[in-house]
């Protein structure tokens, strides 16, 4: 039997393409098939998305490859468990000296304080590996620097650990001699870790990307072509420089890595960097910022969110990112939310960018969502709003989309307050303003905005205006009739 394992295919979904389809068709060309036993793992945060529409694309090649795809229900003969209790231990006391009796449950407890690994809806999972070997690291780098095991075990936080291993990289791979350094070493060593910044905020920045593309503000804090040390950067991020700048893995501590550096540049410094990695990193550069919120909101929102100031694509990017966290961030630091998508929303402003304004019409929508979600009714009524006084002008048909999506949106939570009278004239605004539409998004709106209204008059009593209507929606706007539900930013 063969196990293949992919990581992170969404970095390079055309090659795992060939990899799939290539499989495939050997798989149905031969009668036996391999003849044993062939799995292939593909490792990503989420199993959805542009890239997998891309490694199975709709057609009889990707349909192929579906075929062999596992579905949600089927048996597995082969389930991964997460590690025991047990083996994370194990691996914690690979990287300890004899310390005396520190227990396992210490050694769990401290564990769990550093990955408690919740999901997004509060599922607690078993810690990560990783965190088993690098909390171990950090409890043995602390007893080497003469601390006692028991008060580092009682006290050791997350980012206390990322920041021990990092030290650690650095002064074992990163570095050139031995501490202390000289003034010329510290600089050579600030300039490939920026460089280090904004390829793990782009997740990898080709190099010929970023010697036609960097930001020439950001230059000057970044190694030229006559101080980069390709050896050095292999030692930090691994791959071949020549062809490609790596991110710092795992992507935890790649996103601990930026913050923290970040944290520690002059104002200039930070500013530059951030819009180089946003520009450069585009629609990657909007994952990372989507991933920082998630896993350290606090020094995120501390860095004003990571937020651009005069580049005109790193703003498109913020603002693609602000749409995803609104739709991700939890509860708890939803005042996140409302800040990065004021942020993207202040960003548009007076730009006629289209990209850009449509991106933060669609993260006020999902703020509108999200407010109505947690019983801010009224304030979820403003959001929407809001999309139609910053946005309702709009020619181009996304946008005008969007305004219609929050129109209905509107009318559906108006009625949820039992304001009925004024749900059915948000309805009536949306057939006002796109009534007479052509294009096929907007006809479908406009059709669910009469299913509602008709549901409301119904529901009010007035039966012969429900039925005019509905009649108007089969004449003018065919759609499934039971279809009344609100939109989301898609």
């Amino acid at each position: 039997a063969s196990l293949l394992v992919i990581d992170y295919p969404a970095q390079t979904p055309g090659h795992v393409a060939k990899i799939l389809d290539a499989f495939s068709t050997r798989a149905c060309e031969s009668g036996d098939k391999f003849g044993f036993p062939v799995r292939l793992l593909l490792l990503e945060r989420e199993a959805e998305g542009e890239w997998f529409k891309t490694i199975a694309p709709a057609g009889s090649r990707g349909d192929l490859v579906r075929d062999f795809c596992f579905t949600e229900g089927a048996e597995l003969e082969h389930r991964l468990s997460p590690l025991s209790r047990a083996d994370l231990i194990t691996i914690m006391r690979g990287r300890l000296p004899n310390l005396g009796p520190l227990s396992d449950d210490e050694l769990y407890s401290a564990l769990l304080r550093v990955d408690s690994n919740l999901s997004l809806d509060g599922e607690a999972f078993a810690p990560r590996p990783f965190f088993a070997a690098a909390t171990g690291q950090a409890i043995a780098d602390a007893v080497a620097s003469g601390k006692t095991p028991g008060d580092i075990i009682n006290t050791l936080q997350r980012k206390e650990v990322l920041a021990t291993l990092i030290e650690r990289e650095r002064r074992q791979f990163w570095s050139e001699g031995e501490a202390p350094y000289g003034a010329d070493e510290r600089r050579r060593q600030k300039l490939h870790e920026n460089l280090l910044i904004i390829a793990t905020m782009a997740l990898n920045l080709p190099r010929r990307r970023f010697e036609e593309e960097c930001p020439e503000g950001a230059r000057k804090y970044l190694p030229n072509s006559e101080t980069l040390d390709g050896e050095r950067y292999h030692r930090m991020a691994g791959g071949d420089p020549e062809d490609m700048f790596n991110r710092l893995e795992p992507d935890i501590l790649g996103e601990f890595f930026v913050l923290d550096s970040l944290k520690h540049r002059d104002s200039a410094t930070r500013q530059s960097l951030i819009e180089a990695g946003l520009r450069l990193g585009e629609d990657d550069a909007a994952i990372f910022l989507s991933r920082c919120a998630l896993d350290f909101p606090d020094d995120w929102n501390a860095l004003d969110c990571l937020r651009p100031e005069g580049d005109l694509a790193a703003m498109r990017t913020f603002a693609k990112a602000a749409f995803n966290i609104a739709a991700l961030l939890s509860d708890d630091h939803f005042k996140n939310v409302e800040i990065v998508v004021s942020d993207a929303v202040s960003l548009s402003d007076g730009r006629m960018d289209q990209s850009l304004s449509e991106s933060a019409a669609k993260a006020l929508v999902n703020k509108g969502i999200r407010l109505g979600a947690l019983g801010r009714s009224e304030d979820e009524i403003a959001a929407y709003d809001e999309v139609l006084a910053r946005f309702g002008a709009a020619t181009e048909l996304p946008l005008r989309e969007i305004v219609a999506k929050a129109l209905v949106n509107k009318g559906i939570r108006l009625g949820a307050l039992g304001r009925s009278e004024d749900e059915i004239a948000a309805y009536d605004e949306v057939l006002a303003r796109f009534g007479a539409a052509t294009e096929l998004p907007l006809r479908e709106i406009v059709a669910k905005a009469l299913v509602n209204k008709g549901i409301r008059l119904g529901a009010l009593g007035r039966s012969e205006d429900e039925i005019a209507a509905y009649d108007e929606v089969r004449e003018g706007h065919p759609l499934d009739l039971r279809v009344h539900l609100g939109e989301g930013a898609s």
